[in-house]
């Protein structure tokens, strides 16, 4: 199993928090959050190693990250997603359709760089 270091982690969270931006919608930016924090505290190894071999996807990783904290109002990392909760009138689904999963994926492309990992360039269809 790969060694996630703390540093590494760290680092990955960072550039996900480099990406917030004013102008990103509300359901992207939850979905970086989300990202930042998962890389940096909520997945385990053994998530992230699912998640770089393909045995979970990105998606489902991150909605994981949001349906487990929307319910969440002691914890102020989670205030976003109680709001988002709010906001979709708890459909997950709704809200998965409004982010930008293109964007997260190239977000998590650039956290793997940071986690220590050579990304090969994606073969042309």
């Amino acid at each position: 199993m790969t060694n996630f270091s703390q540093d590494k982690r760290e680092s990955a969270a960072d550039l996900c928090m480099a990406y917030l931006t004013a102008d990103q919608n509300f359901s992207d930016k939850t979905a970086t959050i989300a990202l930042a924090l998962a890389v940096e505290l909520l997945w385990s190894e053994e998530d992230l190693t699912k998640l770089v071999k393909g045995d979970l996807t990105l998606r489902e990783a991150v909605l994981w990250v949001v349906r487990t904290n929307w319910d969440n109002n002691e914890d102020e990392l989670a205030q976003p997603f109680v709001q988002l909760k709010q906001a979709v009138e708890g459909d997950i689904e709704r809200y998965s359709d409004s982010v930008d999963w293109i964007f997260i994926k190239r977000l998590w492309n650039g956290c793997l760089t940071k986690l220590g990992f050579e990304l090969l360039p994606e073969e042309e269809e």
